[in-house]
Formats: structure tokens, sequence, C-alpha cells
């Protein structure tokens, strides 16, 4: 066999073995389906232009970030920001209103802790922030 049919089948040959699907073991890619462990201290002060919300760090090393969702009045929860930090300002809050926020920690796979909820916030008439309810 000539030098160069030699190196062509070099060449050729792993990329037919590895298109049949035969030549040794085959690894899969490892899918993370684990979600990140609830936050604590989920917290929610009034401050001069809104309501912010806090938390302890999730300590996860694959952590890309954190959900903050608001339920008003006792609707639905909607999602407020996707942040990196451990903070969110809530700037669209409205006197009189009843207002309740979760956090969740998310992963680099996209996996989703449990929503951690605080306690219920109202602004009241005056601008001042009454906490009512428990930790759910």
């Amino acid at each position: 066999m000539s030098k160069r049919i030699s190196i062509v089948l070099a060449l050729v040959a792993p990329m037919i073995i590895a298109a049949a699907g035969c030549g040794g073991s085959s690894v899969s890619p490892v899918v993370d389906t684990v979600a990140p462990a609830p936050l604590l201290d989920v917290t929610a002060s009034a401050v001069p232009r809104g309501v912010q919300v806090g938390w302890t760090p999730g300590s996860e090393a694959d952590l890309a970030g954190y959900t903050v969702y608001r339920t008003q009045n006792g609707g639905a929860p909607v999602v407020m920001a996707t942040v990196t930090g451990v903070m969110y300002t809530d700037v669209t809050v409205t006197k009189g209103q009843a207002y309740r926020y979760l956090v969740s920690a998310v992963d680099r796979s996209g996996n989703e802790g449990v929503r951690v909820t605080s306690l219920q916030v109202v602004l009241g008439s005056t601008g001042e922030f009454t906490r009512r309810g428990s930790m759910d």
C-alpha cells in the first residue's frame, strides 16, 4: 500500500467508525436536573423609591442567578426580574396595595429552586409600609 493511501485511511477510518456508531465506548453528556436549594431569609423592606427585596445567597457551584416574583393583593405571581445579585428594588409599587415577593435560585442548566416567600407588605396612603402575615 502506498504511503498516500495509508495516510488517507488513517484520517478517514476513525470518521467512518464514529459515524457507524462502533468503535468503543460512547460517553453520554451528563444532564443536570437538580434544582438549587431554597433560599434563606427572604425579606421585603420599604425604601424611599419602593420595596427592596433581599435574601441570603445560594451556595450551589452552578448558580446562575435569581428570579424575583411579585403577587399583588393575593393575585398570581408575576416575574419582576432575573438578577445575579442578592437584592432587587421594586419601584413600581402603588400606595394602598398589598404585595408579596417570592424569590427562587436558578442554576446554569435552567433548573429553578423552590420559590421562597417574603412577608406581605402594604404601602399606606402616607407612604409608610406595614408588614402583615407570616412566612409561607
